[in-house]
């Protein structure tokens, strides 16, 4: 299996890191390192996706991720802080969803900015 730049896949994660853990212990994430990689690596660098909460505060660089895009009753967020390598073997098989370009832009750039 190939990941590729802005995709979303059900990942078992350990330990849970943040919010927005499923009770199966996996948990959304967003494919963030570029394609030329992902077709040689057998990881991917990822951002994991919480569910918002009403009243929750998001940091500055969290990037929303519309639900219509998850196929999810519920937005989610993407805390890039929280940016994370993972093996492809911790991905559940295919993607369950694909960000939209401008997402994928905001989130990218979001990246950047952790390392600036």
């Amino acid at each position: 299996m190939r990941a590729r730049q802005g995709d979303v896949f059900r990942a078992q994660i350990a330990p849970k890191i943040g919010f927005g853990a499923s009770r199966d212990g996996t948990q959304l994430v967003v494919v963030a390192q570029g394609n030329a990689l992902n077709s040689v690596l057998e990881t991917i660098v990822a951002v994991p996706l919480v569910p918002t909460a009403p009243g929750a505060r998001a940091l500055p660089l969290d990037v929303l991720v519309p639900a219509a895009e998850l196929g999810t009753d519920r937005d989610h967020l993407a805390p890039v802080h929280l940016l994370r390598p993972i093996a492809l073997s911790r991905l559940e098989p295919g993607p369950v969803a694909r960000v939209s370009a401008a997402t994928a832009g905001r989130l990218l750039a979001a990246v950047r900015r952790v390392f600036q």
